[in-house]
Parts: structure tokens; sequence; C-alpha cells
């Protein structure tokens, strides 16, 4: 008899066991007070499960791919590589990474993003694009980057 418990490991994962096609729950953030939500008693207020996919997909597209040790390598926007780059291929470059890091996300929340629009803002660019979720649910997201 051994002193260590023993167990059969099951060969395969079954769907259920993975990501399931939902929204999930989060903290509410501000973002532009540029922090979480908090009520009258000081305590975080969760937001509904749309409202945290669409600051998921905010975050996402304002966070620089690579830049922090935190996050995996494959979640972000390559926008610093847009940088020195003609209108044209900027535009093209920023599009291309944007979906990617939509389409990327691991709860597959996304269904398709659609109709970019770029408007230039002083050092900046304003990205505005149709996201539509698992549910088909559309969400005109606009964003500065």
């Amino acid at each position: 008899m051994s002193l260590y418990p023993t167990f059969d490991v099951p060969s395969e994962m079954t769907a259920t066991m993975g990501a399931t096609q939902q929204y999930k729950q989060s903290i509410a953030f501000d973002y532009e007070k540029g922090d979480f939500v908090t009520n009258t008693a000081g305590q975080t207020v969760k937001s509904s499960k749309r409202d945290a996919w669409i600051q998921w997909c905010i975050k996402i597209c304002q966070t620089q791919k690579s830049a922090y040790l935190a996050y995996s390598s494959s979640l972000g926007v390559e926008i610093e590589e847009t940088v020195h780059t003609d209108q044209k291929r900027e535009e093209a470059l920023l599009e291309k990474s944007i979906t990617e890091a939509l389409m990327n996300d691991q709860y597959k929340r996304t269904n398709s993003v659609r109709n970019f629009v770029f408007t230039r803002q002083g050092d900046g660019i304003i990205v505005e694009v149709d996201v539509f979720g698992i549910d088909g649910d559309l969400i005109p997201l606009k964003v500065y980057l």
C-alpha cells in the first residue's frame, strides 16, 4: 500500500471542462476616471457580463502587445510597430492587429470584428470598430490609441 493516493487521469478533457462560450462577470471600471467603480461604502461594484466583455475589448485594444510580462505574448495590439509607417499602411496594420487581438479571446466571446474607421486626433488616432459578440450583440467600440 502506497502512502500517496493514486487515481486515473482522464485521457481527454470533455468540452464542458474547457472555456464555455458565455460572457463572464467582472469588476466595473470607469475609463473616464481611470479607476474602478465603487459604491458609497467604498466597495467595488460588479459590472454586467456584457459590460465586462466591453471593458476587456477596450483594454485589449489599448494594450501594447508583448509590453508586459504579466500578459501572454498573444494579448494586445501591435501599436508601436505602426507608428513610423504611412497612413494607409498604419491603418491596415492596426486593423489586422486589433482584429487578431479581439478574436483571441480565451472565452470566445467575440464573433467578428468589422467596419473600421480611423480618425487622427493630435498625436494619436481614434479607432471606431463594430465588434459582434457570441449572441450577435453589436458593440460600437471607440478607443484612442
